[in-house]
């Protein structure tokens, strides 16, 4: 606990204080009446000091045991106090958060009733999950000739979830879908199996069933219809890969937005995350329920310090992945010897599933002779290797096609939107 004068105190010694001291110094005669002055006024403030001291210490103070927010979008933490009496306090509030939460103001001042609620607001810059443990409270005393200040415990467990919403990319992915369902036509004709029926005239050769045909001595095709419930899957790398500004988060809101792009055309949504190995994996299913436990479970993930095992992750796909399904791997490979595992193991997946890969777009991998003259030599040099390195992105490409696999280089902006529009064309297309 704190105490400290106040601008009154201040105010009243100037004009009481020092006028008393120099009567009782000058004219011995007013000296005691001086004195008995001063005492008064020494023994009021002493008494506005502990009777202001014994309030604060009657605080308390509470906060939800658990808040759930969303990035870049104004929230308010309400936090209760109580007193232990019933009088009217005024009162100044600060919360002590995380430097991710920036208040809209440093304080608050508030009147309260012996208890209430005083909601703090402030913007949360970046997703996971945070612990606001402290506040600070000043009461002024009654005659206003101090202020006490003291820390009260709140413990309460904050979730920045990505804010959808600001990024639009429900409403795109909402017109995509209505887009794909009604106004385009579906390509293909499907992988499930509906009947049997006899041959006729245009049917492909390659339906006719030959152990039916040759039961009933006449050609026999299977009939296939569009298979409506399919599963899709965004595996987001979160190894040192990631680490570079933020595209992580792009990885995370691109997920998401891709889980209600599947809801909305009626399929199943799956992820997993990795970083040395498979960190998070959660089966593919559908529901408001699956949505909110696939985002509890990547909202807070962090990039980690380490090279990812590609043959481990793989073989875990491989391994839990048993019915046909779109796998979506959000990474970058710019690291060569990484780049050549993904595509000496990407076989493992890609002869039973459709795989597609979206690496972010960086500024300086371009072709060489594009954009404006570089101004400097370093400029020539950075030039040059941005270009090997989109000449060698361009040969994975091409090597990752040959395996049935696309790779597509995506602005981390337009990620979510992206993964969408790469969803509703397979879906258009029947690629499943």
């Amino acid at each position: 606990m704190t105490l400290r004068p106040s601008t009154r105190l201040i105010v009243v010694a100037a004009i009481a204080i020092v006028p008393l001291a120099t009567v009782a110094g000058f004219l011995p005669p007013l000296a005691p009446a001086g004195f008995a002055a001063l005492a008064l006024i020494a023994l009021i403030a002493a008494v506005d000091a502990f009777t202001l001291t014994r309030s604060i210490a009657r605080w308390s103070a509470a906060a939800p045991a658990s808040l759930q927010w969303f990035q870049d979008r104004e929230a308010a933490l309400p936090i209760v106090l109580q007193h232990s009496a019933a009088a009217s306090h005024n009162l100044r509030l600060h919360v002590n958060l995380p430097p991710e939460i920036e208040p809209r103001d440093k304080s608050v001042a508030f009147r309260i009733e012996g208890s209430g609620i005083a909601e703090f607001a402030c913007v949360p810059r970046r997703r996971g999950e945070f612990h606001p443990d402290t506040c600070d409270i000043e009461q002024p005393s009654a005659l206003g000739l101090w202020y006490a200040g003291r820390t009260l415990p709140i413990h309460s467990e904050v979730r920045v979830y990505p804010d959808l919403r600001r990024e639009r990319a429900a409403d795109l992915i909402r017109s995509h879908a209505r887009s794909g369902a009604h106004a385009r036509r579906q390509l293909g004709k499907g992988r499930e199996f509906e009947k049997l029926r006899d041959y006729e005239h245009g049917d492909s050769f390659e339906d006719i069933y030959w152990k039916a045909t040759a039961r009933r001595q006449k050609p026999v095709v299977k009939v296939f219809q569009i298979e409506r419930t399919q599963e899709v899957y965004a595996i987001i790398d979160s190894s040192r890969l990631s680490a570079r500004g933020d595209i992580l988060d792009s990885y995370v809101t691109a997920a998401l937005a891709l889980a209600i792009t599947a809801e909305a055309q009626h399929d199943r949504f799956g992820l997993a995350s990795f970083s040395a190995g498979i960190d998070n994996f959660i089966p593919a299913a559908s529901g408001k329920r699956h949505f909110a436990f696939c985002r509890d479970a990547i909202y807070a993930v962090q990039p980690r310090p380490v090279t990812p095992d590609i043959e481990e992750v793989f073989s875990y796909l491989h391994t839990h992945l048993h019915k046909r399904s779109l796998i979506i791997f959000l990474t970058a490979l710019d690291d060569p010897f990484l780049a050549d595992a993904f595509v000496n193991n990407v076989r493992v997946l890609s002869r039973r599933h459709l795989v597609l890969v979206n690496v972010p777009e960086q500024a300086d991998v371009r072709p060489l002779f594009t954009g404006a003259m570089p101004a400097s030599a370093d400029e020539v040099y950075t030039r040059l290797a941005g270009h090997m390195h989109w000449t060698r992105l361009r040969e994975l490409q091409k090597t990752l096609e040959r395996r049935g696999v696309r790779l597509a280089v995506v602005d981390p902006a337009q990620l979510p939107s992206q993964l969408a529009r790469q969803y509703i064309e397979v879906k258009q297309r029947q690629l499943l």
